[in-house]
């Protein structure tokens, strides 16, 4: 492997990176832990999502401006047209969020928080990672915004909470709040 580092500082060597294809997910491990005034854990959610539940992602392309952009989960019968297979990878399929471009924003990689109550405190969990964004050819080829025919299918956590744990060498338990989404 590459001798890969953190872009925190001072660099954190990555120690491991295992890829699951299916899910498109990453999970990367540190040689250390990253420690700081500006990181906090979040709890990973292994409920399901509703097509109710409240979702965002933190824009780590404009951390400044308007962080934090709500999720509107796709239309099941057109997500299975754009990829057949989503929901067998456990994918959750959303639209678009303002602003996005298959040029702009094509890989994803940002987390998509929800929110749920532990220890009768209201919390933000990690549902899922951003992933590929699916535009429509016409929109692809000039580059617009807001395709109102795009989706975005991104891994969810909850199916790889085993493997998530056991990467990190703790009880899964001690990394998810199992309590609904809201």
């Amino acid at each position: 492997m590459q001798n890969l580092t953190t872009s925190a500082t001072p660099p954190v060597p990555v120690q491991s990176v295992k890829l699951d294809q299916c899910a498109n997910l990453a999970i990367i491990t540190l040689a250390a832990p990253l420690v700081g005034a500006n990181i906090s854990p979040i709890l990973m959610s292994s409920a399901s999502v509703p097509t109710t539940a409240m979702l965002n992602t933190y824009d780590t392309l404009d951390a400044y401006s308007t962080p934090f952009l709500a999720l509107t989960q796709g239309n099941q019968a057109q997500c299975q047209a754009f990829n057949p297979q989503y929901s067998q990878y456990n994918m959750l399929c959303t639209q678009p969020v303002q602003g996005q471009t298959i040029t702009s924003d094509y890989l994803g990689g940002d987390p998509i928080i929800g929110f749920s109550v532990f220890n009768n405190t209201p919390s933000a969990v990690l549902v899922g990672i951003t992933g590929q964004y699916y535009s429509t050819f016409v929109f692809a080829q000039t580059g617009r915004d807001n395709d109102p025919g795009a989706y975005r299918f991104s891994a969810l956590v909850a199916p790889s909470i085993g493997t998530i744990a056991a990467a990190a060498g703790v009880s899964a338990a001690n990394l998810t709040n199992p309590n609904p989404l809201g």
